[in-house]
């Protein structure tokens, strides 16, 4: 599920909007899927009724998690920098995310 659905609630009075909005939900569908397989490793092995390989979380999960965090822009000594409240386990979890994609560019 990717979290919208156009028939119930457009975006936009447009069917160009429309197409735009449905356009950016699936490449950022994609994009969450895509990141999820590079960093981690499958969790199962193949079954018979074909169980995904690994357990994806959903994109709004991920959002709260890495992207939806309190904040403040600062500038200390001279240079804009966004300055969070200490969390060991996000850190560590974008550390993660741009080890691998570095690796991949």
């Amino acid at each position: 599920m990717i979290g919208f659905c156009l028939s119930e609630c457009p975006p936009t009075r447009r069917k160009a909007g429309n197409q735009v909005y449905l356009l950016s939900a699936v490449l950022a569908h994609n994009l969450n899927l895509e990141l999820q397989l590079r960093c981690y490793e499958q969790d199962r092995s193949t079954t018979e009724k074909r169980a995904p390989l690994w357990r994806f979380e959903q994109l709004g999960t991920i959002r709260r998690k890495l992207i939806q965090r309190a904040g403040r822009l600062t500038r200390p000594q001279g240079k804009l920098t966004l300055t969070m409240s200490a969390n060991p386990t996000v850190k560590s979890e974008l550390l993660h995310y741009l080890e691998v994609l570095g690796q991949a560019a």
